[in-house]
């Protein structure tokens, strides 16, 4: 059956189809390249919405005559007149400043959550809907799936983005400390206080405050924030005035909170102030489909670059040995692995032998796992899975406690608690790292 010729709408009728932020985006993303086309895959990887909301904007604009649909590809029509030409291009100059806050986001807010997996397309779509929304946020899921990002994603596309997005991680900073931090204190409240200083919920004022790993947060601490975000007030430490702060407020855990509101160590009354929109970021090997994305971006943005600039590759092989690994720790873990591989290429292709040797009981390129350590392969209790990843961190990071508990997601005191339950040691590797010991 023939096509029907397409019919041209009037210039004026074609601006008022851009109305569309996806249908905009789209026609931009074509304006910027030469020629003017873009494979259907791209266009989902850059936006991050659905295959089906890529089609269903294209679909009118291929009646018109706009644009060519050329099974996985699609290009501007080849004879579209000037006049459409200057409309498409008016339109997206308008909205310039909205498209280019978009794709900064996408690139850089969000780089290293690439992919097509249908989770992740979810959590983008969540992602824009609720950043226009001042409401709060909790984002839960396993450390290294990249919690923090999509934080600054939601504070990056809403109205709040020109004031400050400050960040606090619950689990690194002690129960005494919390309050001076987030509230600030006047001179002479304490033993130190020189000077008045202003807190994190103060300076977040009409900007975005983000509680990372809010699970770890102790019951009296919670107790100060939920006043805070009932009354909206606050009181510096030796202070008697009461101060407002209008901030957005956006969470994070990887701790089941349901959970932890069971067992009686986070209060529930919190946990409905702060669960108002929840985003659950899946794990890495939920959605190992998204693999070669994921690679590809980390070795285009991160990985030592090799002869002429160009990023380093990887062989068939090799990926699906990345596959074939569970990832406990996520897109965090994959970075590491790829540019330690990157560095053992040494500018050729990553090759299994450059990777990690999962489930083989040797875990380094050639090395031996450290003491205590398993390799996770079949079928492991996650406190098996957990065990051997933190003493896999800990030997890459030579005994240096701070920087393993950094790569982990929690604070030095957690890490200490989990080496002394999981038996492992210590004596071999902190000795060369002293300095790191007197920090404890």
């Amino acid at each position: 059956m023939q096509r029907p010729t397409p019919q041209l709408p009037e210039p004026r009728t074609l601006e008022a189809s851009l109305s569309s932020p996806l249908r905009l985006r789209l026609v931009a993303e074509l304006l910027d390249r030469s020629p003017p086309r873009l494979a259907l895959e791209q266009a989902v990887l850059l936006s991050g919405r659905h295959l089906h909301d890529i089609q269903a904007c294209l679909a009118p604009m291929e009646r018109w005559g706009v644009v060519q649909v050329m099974g996985e590809r699609f290009c501007l029509s080849e004879a579209l007149p000037e006049a459409h030409m200057e409309v498409l291009r008016g339109a997206v100059a308008r909205r310039s400043a909205q498209i280019a806050r978009e794709r900064r986001v996408h690139q850089h807010v969000l780089a290293g959550m690439v992919g097509l997996d249908a989770r992740m397309i979810v959590v983008f779509e969540m992602i824009r809907q609720i950043a226009r929304l001042d409401v709060p946020v909790l984002i839960t899921g396993e450390t290294g799936t990249g919690k923090e990002m999509v934080a600054r994603a939601v504070h990056e596309l809403s109205p709040r983005e020109e004031r400050l997005f400050g960040a606090v991680n619950c689990a690194a900073i002690s129960e005494s400390l919390f309050a001076s931090e987030m509230f600030g204190h006047v001179r002479g409240a304490f033993t130190g206080a020189v000077r008045d200083t202003t807190g994190l919920i103060e300076r977040c004022h009409e900007g975005s405050l983000f509680l990372d790993e809010i699970g770890d947060l102790d019951l009296s601490n919670q107790v100060k924030l939920l006043r805070v975000l009932q009354e909206g007030t606050f009181t510096r430490i030796g202070d008697t005035a009461p101060r407002r702060s209008n901030f957005r407020l956006i969470s994070a855990t990887h701790r089941e909170l349901p959970r932890a509101i069971g067992e009686g160590a986070f209060r529930e009354d919190l946990y409905y102030r702060l669960n108002v929109f929840p985003i659950r970021l899946p794990s890495l090997r939920e959605r190992l489909g998204d693999l070669p994305y994921l690679v590809d971006d980390v070795l285009a943005r991160r990985a030592p670059q090799g002869p002429g600039g160009s990023p380093p590759t990887i062989t068939p092989e090799a990926l699906e040995h990345l596959k074939r690994h569970r990832w406990p720790g996520n897109i965090r873990e994959l970075q590491n692995v790829l540019m330690r591989a990157a560095i053992l290429a040494d500018g050729q292709p990553i090759a299994v032998q450059h990777l990690p040797r999962w489930g083989e009981g040797r875990d380094e390129v050639g090395a031996p796992l450290p003491q205590g350590g398993a390799a996770p392969s079949g079928h492991q209790t996650l406190e098996e899975v957990e065990r051997a990843h933190i003493a896999r961190v800990l030997h890459e990071q030579e005994g240096n406690v701070s920087a393993a508990a950094r790569i982990l997601g929690i604070s030095r005191t957690t890490l200490y608690t989990r080496l002394k339950r999981y038996g492992l040691a210590l004596e071999r590797t902190v000795t060369a790292q002293r300095g790191d010991m007197t920090h404890v």
